[in-house]
């Protein structure tokens, strides 16, 4: 059954960068009730995933779009949760318990529309930030940068453990995040011996797509340390030969589509309603 509704999904959102495992982990089935749609001849064609009161994913095949099998699966969801008590229904919940990424994965405007016809309120949007690999990140050292020193855990692995240390105590909610991802890389940055940044990263699963799992500055409107430790992504990018970088769960695209000629590759959506 992984298999066919990790294909749907795939088929539904093909610029999201999840492995099948990924996928499995993430919205942990064990935990979750699945709402099926068949088609006349008994095949799946399109599902809804429940936690809670929280409609984390739903998907239907791109060809039995547009004819009435979302909206169904959407009423069902929701009877669901009404029946189980609850007074509010949300879609892509905000905790990493509840949804598949930071909400639900939205392809298009028509998806949007889809929801917000249904009267659901937006909580919240993210996005996946696409940087392609001819884009020059390189920066030269100034005045302006020169207090700035990096550390990139792919080069020297002895120091991931040193750094995770650094982290709980700087900041636990990302420390739990992270510890247990065995594959995951971190860049951290600092300013005159302080912590100025974080980038953890790792290739994506049958790709050769960087996958930025946070880009974080201390504080936030440090853009240069955002600058020094994508420029050494790039130096990555150049010594294995991979492909585009992509920043993921971003909030304001704006900044990354001004500054490093990013593009929007995936938007996620947050809503609400009351039952």
């Amino acid at each position: 059954m992984l298999e066919e509704l990790y294909k749907i999904f795939k088929e539904c959102f093909p610029t999201t960068l999840i492995s099948k495992e990924e996928f499995e982990k993430k919205l942990d089935f064990n935990d979750s009730e699945i709402i099926k749609e068949y088609d006349e001849n008994n095949n799946l064609i399109g599902y809804s995933i429940i936690r809670e009161n929280c409609i984390s994913l739903m998907c239907v095949k791109p060809e039995f779009q547009k004819k009435g099998h979302g909206t169904k699966l959407l009423m069902e969801s929701e009877k669901k949760i009404k029946n189980a008590g609850f007074k509010e229904i949300l879609l892509g919940y905000k905790s990493d318990s509840t949804s598949l990424y930071m909400g639900v994965p939205i392809l298009n405007n028509q998806n949007h529309a889809f929801f917000t016809k249904h009267q659901y309120d937006s909580d919240f949007t993210s996005y996946d930030v696409n940087i392609p690999n001819d884009v020059p990140l390189e920066i030269s050292n100034t005045d302006e940068t020169s207090p700035y020193t990096t550390i990139n855990t792919l080069e020297y692995p002895k120091v991931k453990i040193l750094f995770m240390q650094l982290l709980e105590y700087t900041d636990k909610k990302m420390y739990d995040r992270y510890f247990l991802e065995e594959k995951m890389n971190y860049i951290f940055c600092r300013k005159n011996n302080k912590l100025a940044g974080l980038c953890a990263y790792k290739i994506a699963e049958g790709t050769n797509i960087i996958i930025i799992m946070d880009l974080v500055a201390y504080p936030n409107f440090d853009l240069n340390s955002k600058r020094i430790m994508l420029s050494e992504i790039k130096k990555v990018q150049k010594t294995y030969n991979l492909g585009d970088i992509c920043i993921r769960n971003v909030s304001n695209p704006i900044l990354y589509q001004q500054e490093f000629q990013g593009n929007i590759r995936q938007k996620y959506w947050r809503g609400s309603k009351s039952c």
